[in-house]
C-alpha cells in the first residue's frame, strides 16, 4: 500500500513537472515583431527612434535571451484608456 502511494506521488510529481516546463515555453509576455537584418544594437536603436517618432514613449527595454531585444512603449491614448478600467495598468504599456 505505501508503495503504491509513493508510485503516484513520484508520477503526479513527474506530470505537474512536465506541464510546467511546457507551459513555460509557450507563455511569453512578449511577440515576435520582426526578425530585420543587420546588428541588433544598431536594429533596437532603430526601432526606438521610428516608435518615438510615431508619438510612443519608450518605457522600458530588454533582453530576455541572446538576439532578441523587447521594447516597451506606451502613448497618452494608452495611458487615458488604461486609467479607465480597474486592471488598465496591465494595458498602458505595449
Amino acid at each position: 500500500m505505501r508503495v503504491v502511494s509513493l508510485y503516484k506521488l513520484v508520477v503526479i510529481f513527474a506530470l505537474v513537472l512536465v506541464g510546467t516546463t511546457a507551459r513555460a515555453e509557450l507563455l511569453k509576455p512578449f511577440i515576435l515583431g520582426d526578425t530585420p537584418p543587420g546588428d541588433l544594437k544598431h536594429v533596437a536603436d532603430a526601432v526606438k527612434l521610428k516608435v518615438t517618432a510615431a508619438g510612443f514613449e519608450i518605457v522600458g527595454s530588454y533582453s530576455p535571451y541572446s538576439n532578441a531585444v523587447v521594447i516597451c512603449v506606451t502613448n497618452n491614448d494608452l495611458k487615458a484608456a488604461a486609467a479607465k478600467a480597474n486592471n488598465g495598468g496591465f494595458g498602458a504599456a505595449q
